[in-house]
């Protein structure tokens, strides 16, 4: 029997996914608005710090998801997906039963693993920086923009090479031959222009 062209499927890893990430944004907003003072204390910002009025008032910002114009611009795009993902999917399950956390953290668990382990990393980095001062910070900050620049990129260059990895098999090592020496001659090229 062919489904109807207006009928919403129940997808429960659609609302696992939804629930998961409301329960965290809200978690996470709650501990940066009521937590700022701690966590900066925690990273090593002491009070005297000149880092510490504008280290709390931007993790207030970013308890609330960054600046104004990103902030609606996020809602917004937020609200449509879920309004139009809504038109062909069931939101919520009938029963809280019907999530499938077990599943869903299964087959992402190397994904939260090695996202948890450089944040861990980062932390720790960010805290040694911080209690050197506001110059060992600023320096910090720079590297870390430099290696989040190259991390994403490296990142979408894999998630790409994974969806044409079919069509590319005969072609694999020339192509990882060319970007293996495309990403050692970037940094390289980056050292000697500064």
């Amino acid at each position: 029997m062919a489904m109807k062209k207006n009928e919403r499927k129940q997808l429960s890893s659609v609302s696992t996914a939804l629930f998961l990430a409301l329960g965290i944004g809200i978690i996470e907003a709650l501990a940066l608005l009521l937590g700022a003072g701690s966590f900066l204390r925690l990273m090593g910002v002491s009070a005297d710090s000149p880092m510490r009025v504008q280290a709390e008032k931007f993790l207030s910002l970013r308890a609330l998801g960054a600046p104004a114009a990103c902030l609606c611009s996020r809602y917004i795009g937020s609200f449509l997906m879920i309004w139009f993902l809504s038109k062909r999917v069931i939101l919520l399950p009938p029963k809280f039963g019907d999530l499938k956390f077990g599943v869903y953290l299964k087959s992402g668990g190397f994904l939260i693993g090695r996202t948890v382990a450089v944040l861990i990393t980062m932390t720790i980095g960010t805290s040694m920086a911080a209690r050197q001062g506001p110059l060992a910070m600023a320096a910090h900050q720079i590297c870390m923009q430099v290696w989040l620049a190259v991390s994403l990129l490296t990142d979408g260059l894999a998630a790409s090479g994974q969806v044409y990895t079919p069509r590319i098999a005969p072609y694999a090592r020339n192509l990882m031959w060319f970007v293996s020496n495309g990403l050692s001659f970037l940094p390289t090229s980056i050292y000697y222009w500064l």
